[in-house]
């Protein structure tokens, strides 16, 4: 197995910062931290893994954080992310996909520690707690 030295450029865009920097602007309404078991991947087939961890934390998240959209509770994560920029409610930090993907996706963490921002115009960010 060859393994590749570590990037030294950030693997996001800007353009998901100017998001995040824009959040930082907004008046914070809830920030709440959750330990999220993912222990029910063992039941997917290894090679889909990582990537059911992540619709996992969404559903974790909008179910527990509620996200809003025009004073409307949004029920699904996939109503959540829907949309660009702007009219996404429901953010993840690149951090916790890395932390996610960091064995490869055949073996993801069994939980991963977030912490969960609402702000008032009702979007949810989710980042990796220290």
């Amino acid at each position: 197995m060859i393994r590749r030295p570590p990037r030294s450029t950030p693997l996001y865009s800007s353009a998901a910062s100017d998001v995040y920097k824009r959040q930082a602007d907004d008046e914070l309404m809830q920030e709440r931290l959750y330990t999220i078991p993912l222990r029910k991947l063992h039941k997917v087939p290894r090679t889909r893994r990582a990537p059911v961890a992540i619709r996992m934390v969404e559903d974790f998240i909008t179910r527990h954080m509620k996200p809003e959209r025009d004073g409307e509770i949004l029920t699904t994560s996939s109503e959540a992310r829907s949309g660009s920029g702007e009219e996404k409610q429901l953010f993840i930090d690149p951090p916790v996909n890395q932390y996610i993907w960091s064995r490869g996706i055949e073996k993801p963490p069994s939980k991963v520690r977030v912490k969960a921002l609402k702000f008032e115009d009702g979007s949810v960010v989710v980042h990796l707690a220290e």
